[in-house]
């Protein structure tokens, strides 16, 4: 209800309630004050946007015959109303107030999971933070920070909905992973199919199949590419996986893991790529099988590392390492 029907509901009870003050009508009923008084404390609570039951409230009043009747019948008509105000403004608060909210975060040294009412899980990788919310027609993730997993138990009479940024993602069952980049989204999906539009669009940016990983800045599509699915949220196994990524990229992600060191690539390699996958917490190994495979070389100073061209030229622009095995979800 907008504020001017509110004020127009407020007119009728007023008028009930001078009705039933005025010398010229019976005696009133005190059991029926106190209860009227009782309902109009909830009305004055009450912004209901029911509009019918605005029309109900006023056809009783016009039934009752307005002030021309007695003070019984209209404390019982406004009665009425704010008993119709109240029932139909509590089932509207109730359609749209969560039926479970709650926060979930992850520092910058270890990440955390959680297991969802309704058997979906969502995983949260280091340095994150989501809040995550159950309507009763829709369930809703808003991840404000970092980087989330999602296995979605599926339910087709409620969407899963992720929302980062200025995109949502939509699914109704699946397993797919949602990155926050500073002003840039990237969404890759293991299994199953994910939707993808702004907020508050029904265009779809795109539909993205098992082994597509896009990133969005500003409404458009910026990176689009297929990788291997298992590849997908690899992180939550403890598993860093790359395909044909640049060491500049490499470096980047190394670095989320390993906050306690500067890693630096020097930019005549930076566009080098790599293809594997390898344990996170390994970082010399990662390094080691790096420089064998590509012509650079890794520099230790301190807590710093940079990778620099090795001393040998080599023409190959990418290597394919020999994986460490990605654990089948």
């Amino acid at each position: 209800m907008d504020i001017f029907g509110w004020r127009r509901r407020r007119v009728e009870i007023e008028a009930a309630i001078r009705v039933a003050k005025s010398p010229d009508t019976p005696a009133r009923s005190s059991a029926l004050e106190r209860e009227f008084e009782v309902l109009l404390q909830k009305a004055q609570g009450l912004r209901s946007r029911s509009f019918a039951a605005r029309a109900d409230a006023r056809r009783a009043w016009l039934d009752a015959g307005g002030p021309r009747r007695s003070n019984g019948v209209a404390l019982l008509v406004a009665a009425t109303a704010c008993v119709t105000l109240w029932v139909a403004g509590t089932y509207g608060w109730r359609a749209h107030a969560p039926q479970y909210r709650t926060v979930l975060a992850s520092n910058a040294h270890e990440q955390s999971s959680l297991a969802l009412p309704d058997g979906s899980v969502v995983h949260l990788n280091v340095g994150s933070d989501v809040e995550i919310r159950y309507f009763a027609g829709r369930r809703e993730v808003e991840l404000r920070a970092g980087e989330a997993y999602f296995d979605v138990a599926r339910d087709p009479a409620r969407s899963f909905e992720v929302i980062a940024a200025d995109l949502r993602v939509r699914v109704t069952g699946t397993q797919f992973d949602v990155r926050l980049l500073d002003n840039m989204v990237q969404v890759g999906v293991r299994e199953g199919v994910v939707r993808v539009s702004e907020a508050g669009s029904q265009t779809a940016i795109a539909m993205l199949e098992a082994g597509r990983s896009i990133q969005v800045a500003a409404g458009r599509i910026r990176l689009d590419r297929q990788v291997p699915p298992d590849h997908v949220g690899a992180w939550k196994d403890g598993i860093l996986a790359l395909y044909r990524t640049p060491l500049a990229e490499m470096v980047r992600e190394v670095a989320r893991y390993h906050p306690e060191r500067k890693l630096e690539v020097d930019p005549t390699v930076a566009g080098l790529q790599v293809s594997g996958a390898f344990r996170i917490a390994d970082l010399n190994g990662l390094l080691e099988a790096v420089r064998l495979a590509l012509p650079v070389q890794v520099a230790h100073s301190g807590n710093a590392i940079r990778i620099v061209p090795g001393s040998e030229a080599d023409s190959r622009s990418e290597v394919l390492i020999p994986p460490v095995r990605v654990p089948a979800r």
